[in-house]
């Protein structure tokens, strides 16, 4: 059955959408990897997650590659807890431009004070010289308070001697499901 206009505008699924790129993530430590503006909320208020809600965010941009294999940490947070990390090694690569992609899927498991959130998290990237794709994934389970404001954040760090550095083009967040 086909949703209607009204179903539609009572239950938005588009939650947060980027208009400009973040900042240059270069080897000064963890950085901000969200866009610098953006229409939507990263923000949910105290007591707002059901169980069941479950979220898309999938984000892509550029790697500016220095002269080997630099690794590159990214971490997902909401109100500071850690939902999941990943670290992978930019390998194959020489120095110019290569892309990346994460896909982060998380769903509310339970609530309360010491609720819980189920976190997949994709992270892969383009090899400029074999021309093929690297990757990895990580699962977890994590204690959330759902009773305090949250707000989801989205680091990474560069570590190595190789001079990359990383941006984010492009960032969508969606509700997939809302819970009860």
């Amino acid at each position: 059955m086909a949703l209607t206009t009204a179903q539609l505008t009572a239950n938005p699924t588009s939650v947060y959408v980027g208009l400009s790129n973040s900042a240059i993530l270069t080897g000064a430590g963890e950085q901000s990897l969200l866009p610098a503006t953006g229409q939507g909320s990263l923000t949910v208020p105290a007591n707002a997650f059901k169980v069941g809600d479950s979220y898309c965010l999938v984000m892509a941009g550029e790697i500016l590659l220095g002269d080997g294999n630099d690794d590159f940490t990214l971490k997902v947070y909401q109100n500071g807890t850690v939902l999941g990390d990943i670290t992978v090694t930019l390998e194959n690569t020489a120095a110019g431009v290569s892309f990346w992609e994460v896909e982060v899927d998380f769903t509310v498991r339970a609530i309360g004070a010491t609720g819980s959130m189920c976190t997949n998290l994709d992270f892969t990237f383009n090899k400029n010289i074999t021309k093929d794709f690297k990757g990895s994934r990580h699962v977890t389970i994590t204690t959330l308070d759902t009773t305090t404001t949250s707000s989801l954040s989205v680091t990474g760090e560069v570590v190595g001697q190789n001079n990359s550095s990383l941006v984010t083009n492009m960032m969508i967040l969606h509700r997939v499901f809302s819970g009860t």
